[in-house]
């Protein structure tokens, strides 16, 4: 049994190897956000204002410090060095 797994993951790790020679990162690490929470909140505000003619794609990033399942929906809370979004 042992020998087979190693044999998995031997496959696996060739895998990996052969699709980092063809320039592909795996697993990637980065992440470029657009907004902080608070410029988010901000412009959200401005657009709730305006007729919904386009939306506009916002990217943002922090950690998860809440989570309250609701049914089959939740609702997340999502902090950053600036602030709090739900």
């Amino acid at each position: 049994m042992a020998s087979r797994l190693d044999k998995i993951a031997q496959q696996r790790r060739q895998k990996l190897e052969r699709i980092r020679a063809r320039g592909i990162e795996p697993y990637p690490y980065g992440y470029e956000r657009t907004h902080t929470t608070d410029q988010a909140i901000e412009l959200l505000k401005k657009q709730e204002k305006k007729t919904p003619a386009k939306t506009k794609v916002i990217r943002i990033a922090g950690r998860i410090t809440a989570n309250r399942p609701m049914g089959k929906i939740s609702f997340l809370d999502l902090r950053d060095g600036e602030g709090r979004i739900q």
